[in-house]
C-alpha cells in the first residue's frame, strides 16, 4: 500500500531526450528524465514506475504495450529511464505518456496526471528534413546523369540474376539457402560430389562403364560389374563377400510363412570346401543332394559314395519313396527306428490259476523290433487268515519273460510291484503282438495298472 501522501505523488517533467544508443546506433529507444514528488516533499529512495503511450491527452487509445521498470532510484525527486515502444509507435503524430508510480514492492500503482507529451529533440528535429537531402543532385561525388531512371529498359529486360537472388547459385562452400538448379546439358565435377537423394533417370556409371541401371523396371548390374563386401578388393563373382570375423551373410524372412532364399533357374547350388568347389554340399541341377562329394549319383549322396556311405543322425522324421541303401549293399525301404507305442492307463484285473490276460498290444507292419514293456501291479488280496502273497508271470507272444512274488499287502492291504519285461528281438508277420500277464494262484486280486508296451524298428529282415 502506498503511504496516506502518496495520493500527492506529483510528477514534474524535466525532458525527453534521446538516448545515445538511439543517435548513435539507430534504436527506438529513448531517455526519459522526470521530477517525482510524494506528500509535496521531493521523493528519494526507489519507485516501480510504469509508462502507457497514447496519441492524446485523455482517451483510450494506447500506442503499445505499458512498460513497467521496477525499482527506479530517485535521488532530491530526481529520476531516469529509458523507454522503447518500438519505431513504429513514432509516426510523427502526437504522443503522451501517462505515468504511475509506487515505492518499489507497494501494492497499487498511483496514476500521475496528467498524461506528458513527448516533444522532439534536437536529434530529433534533424529527421524532419530528411525528405529532402543536403544536396539532392549528387550522392558521394556521383551526378544525378549516373542514375538508373524509373524509364531505364536495363530494370526490366532479361538479364543474368545477381547476388542474393534465389536464381544465382552462388560458388561457395557454405549452403545457399532456397537455391536450386537444373541443367539439359553435360557438365563435370572435379572434386566430390555429395547429396541427401540422387536421382538418376537410366544409370549410373564409373569409369565409362554401366555399374548400375535400370532396364524394362529391373535394377541390375551392369554385364561385366562384379560387387565385393568386406575383403574382396576384385570380387571373381557377382556378388563376393569374404568376411574378416565369423558373420558372412543372413538372409531371412521378416514374418511368418515368407520365404527366406529362393534359388532357381538352370545350374547348381554349391557350397565350396576349401580348395574344392561344391565340396561341402551341393544340389546339382538334376535335383540329386551331395554332402561332401561334388558329384552326387543318388538322390542323396553322402561322404563321397554313391550311397549312404558316411554317419548320418536324423533327429526327425526322414521320408524316402525308393528306400535307402547302406554301405553293406542292404536296401532299407521303411524307416529304421520308427517307434510304436501303447500306453494304458486304468486298471484291469489280470486271470488267475495259470491263466493269462492281454495288458497291452501293439500292430506292427513286417519287421526286426527291439521290444520292452512295463508294467505296474498292485496286490489288493487282503482275505483274513489268508496267504494273501501272489506270482505273477508276464509272456511276450509264447515267450516267458519271467515271473515275480508280490508279498502279502499291508496298510490296508495294498501292496506295489513294478514290473519289467525282458529285451528280446523278433521277426514278426504283419499284425497284432500281445504283453499277457497272469497270476499263478487260484485267488486273484492282482491288478495291473500303468502299462507301456514299446516296439522300435531295426530293419526290413534278420539278415
Amino acid at each position: 500500500m502506498l503511504n496516506s501522501y502518496s495520493k500527492n505523488m506529483l510528477l514534474i517533467i524535466l525532458t525527453i531526450v534521446l538516448s545515445a544508443g538511439a543517435i548513435f546506433g539507430q534504436t527506438s529507444g529513448f531517455t526519459y528524465q522526470g521530477r517525482l514528488t510524494d506528500g509535496g516533499i521531493a521523493a528519494n529512495g526507489n519507485y516501480d514506475l510504469q509508462f502507457a503511450l497514447f496519441d492524446a491527452a485523455d482517451g483510450n487509445n494506447q500506442i503499445g504495450q505499458t512498460k513497467t521498470v521496477s525499482s527506479v532510484p530517485v535521488s532530491a525527486g530526481i529520476f531516469t529511464v529509458t523507454l522503447d515502444f518500438g519505431a513504429s509507435a513514432f509516426t510523427g503524430a502526437n504522443r503522451f505518456l501517462e505515468i504511475s508510480a509506487r515505492p518499489s514492492g507497494a501494492a497499487g500503482f498511483t496514476l500521475l496526471t496528467p498524461r506528458q507529451p513527448i516533444t522532439a529533440t534536437p536529434y530529433a528535429l534533424r529527421t524532419l528534413n530528411s525528405a529532402t537531402a543536403d544536396n539532392a543532385q549528387q550522392l558521394a561525388g556521383v551526378a544525378a546523369s549516373q542514375y538508373v531512371k524509373t524509364d531505364d529498359a536495363r530494370l526490366t529486360d532479361a538479364r543474368d540474376p545477381k547476388a542474393g537472388n534465389s536464381s544465382y547459385v552462388q560458388n561457395s562452400t557454405s549452403q545457399q539457402a532456397a537455391t536450386n538448379f537444373n541443367i539439359s546439358g553435360n557438365g563435370s565435377v572435379g572434386g566430390t560430389l555429395s547429396g541427401n537423394t540422387v536421382n538418376a533417370a537410366t544409370q549410373y556409371n564409373l569409369g565409362g562403364q554401366t555399374v548400375l541401371g535400370l532396364s524394362q523396371s529391373v535394377l541390375k548390374l551392369g554385364n561385366s560389374g562384379n560387387v565385393a563386401i568386406g575383403q574382396s578388393s576384385f570380387p571373381n563373382y557377382k556378388l563376393d563377400i569374404e568376411s574378416p570375423d565369423k558373420n558372412g551373410l543372413r538372409i531371412g524372412a521378416g514374418t511368418p510363412g515368407g520365404t527366406a532364399l529362393s534359388l532357381g533357374g538352370f545350374g547348381a547350388f554349391e557350397v565350396d570346401s576349401n580348395g574344392l568347389q561344391a565340396g561341402r554340399f551341393v544340389v546339382a541341377e538334376n535335383g540329386n543332394v551331395g554332402i561332401g562329394t561334388p558329384n552326387p549319383a543318388y538322390k542323396l549322396t553322402v561322404a563321397g559314395g554313391s550311397f549312404l556311405g558316411g554317419n548320418v543322425i536324423v533327429g526327425g522324421t526322414v521320408e524316402s519313396t525308393g528306400g535307402f541303401k547302406f554301405a553293406d549293399g542292404s536296401v532299407q525301404t521303411n524307416a529304421v527306428g520308427k517307434v510304436y507305442t501303447a500306453n494304458t492307463v486304468g486298471d484291469v484285473e489280470v486271470d488267475h490259476s495259470g491263466r493269462v490276460t492281454d495288458v497291452a498290444t501293439l500292430t506292427l507292419p513286417p519287421g526286426v523290433y527291439l521290444v520292452t514293456g512295463t508294467v505296474f501291479f498292485e496286490n489288493r488280496a487282503n482275505d483274513l487268515f489268508q496267504d494273501n502273497t501272489r506270482v505273477v508271470r508276464c509272456f511276450f507272444g509264447n515267450e516267458f519273460l519271467g515271473a515275480d512274488q508280490m508279498g502279502a499287502p499291508i496298510n490296508n492291504g495294498v501292496y506295489s510291484l513294478t514290473f519289467n519285461a525282458h529285451t528280446v528281438f523278433t521277426q514278426f508277420g504283419n499284425g497284432t503282438v500281445s504283453l499277457r500277464c497272469g497270476n499263478l494262484d487260484d485267488r486273484g486280486k492282482v491288478f495291473a495298472r500303468n502299462r507301456r508296451f514299446t516296439a522300435v524298428r531295426m530293419g526290413d529282415n534278420p539278415n
